[in-house]
């Protein structure tokens, strides 16, 4: 009997949907290894790539745990949902132990196909808590400047002259813009780690804009953060992966600190006002040694 096409359609198509494709791009919040989720039950979200016609997803399991190499040898320590039978691929609800605040976890997900064929499980993923409670803070404290007359600073006049592009004759134009626009100050801080790091983080909140250096260099390219929001609320803040940047021995951080939305008296969809004419910043660094269960902190102070 000579085949027909549709049954060699078939005979092409079995192997295919006996063999489910691991799931890719596996996200947190929407977010692709995020830092800083303060939600207590983030939403895990992944795609499953299959070209076979009629391909679905009937069933997943996530798995998460406290470390890259606990999860690879299958021991899921905060949550293993078991075998779902679901075709729900985004923002599928963590439902393991409590998480606290800065705590990192690692997850992956399998998934079966509409012929009940099982994947593999897909490549790691991670996710960063945020700050979840107001004493998690470690103690920091908001810093700033005091209000200050600048008007009169000839370094300051010649820096405000430059940066509107004006000569001697507006002195008048640069007085003005350095009254009101002073140059953004920077922020230091000195801190010793007994050993590298196995883990370093950041989190700073500004009002107005920061960018983080450490060691005499930018922590990451970053830029304009914490995003813009009504400070009459809150405040946002950010938390940055600084292990790289961090050795053992003597460390310097240092911020530098801009006015932003904060001080420049416009708004995005609000009134015009300005909230402040002085910024602050509110944060501290987090710092894990591998022979220590309770990490040190290096906070802002007064």
């Amino acid at each position: 009997m000579k085949p027909t096409p549709t049954l060699l359609a078939a005979l092409m198509l079995a192997p295919m949907a006996a063999h489910a494709i691991a799931p890719t791009s596996l996200k947190t919040e929407s977010l692709e290894n995020p830092l800083g989720i303060d939600t207590a039950t983030p939403r895990f979200s992944w795609i499953v790539e299959d070209p076979t016609p009629g391909a679905k997803q009937t069933a997943y399991q996530v798995q998460a745990a406290s470390s890259p190499e606990t999860l690879a040898k299958g021991e899921s320590d905060l949550w293993d949902s078991g075998r779902v039978a679901s075709d729900q691929s985004h923002l599928v609800t963590y439902q393991g132990k409590s998480l606290s605040s800065l705590q990192r976890v690692f997850w992956r997900v399998k998934c079966w196909n509409q012929a009940g064929a099982e994947s593999a499980w897909s490549a790691q993923a991670s996710w960063t808590m945020g700050v979840l409670k107001p004493e998690d803070w470690n103690g920091a404290r908001w810093i700033g400047l005091r209000p200050v007359s600048v008007s009169s600073s000839e370094t300051v006049i010649a820096w405000a002259r430059h940066a509107a592009r004006a000569g001697e004759k507006h002195a008048g134009t640069a007085e003005y813009l350095a009254s009101h626009y002073p140059p953004a100050p920077f922020f230091r801080r000195e801190f010793v780690c007994k050993q590298k790091p196995v883990r370093a983080c950041a989190v700073i909140s500004g009002a107005g804009y920061y960018r983080l250096f450490l060691n005499g260099k930018p922590a990451s390219e970053r830029m304009l953060d914490p995003v813009y929001t009504d400070y009459n609320h809150h405040a946002m803040y950010v938390v940055e992966d600084i292990t790289a940047q961090v050795h053992e021995g003597a460390n310097a951080a240092g911020i530098i600190l801009g006015g932003g939305f904060y001080e420049s008296g416009y708004s995005i969809g609000l009134p015009q006002f300005e909230y402040g004419e002085n910024g602050g910043l509110f944060g501290f660094i987090l710092l894990e040694y591998a022979d220590e269960v309770v990490p040190s902190v290096v906070g802002t102070r007064r």
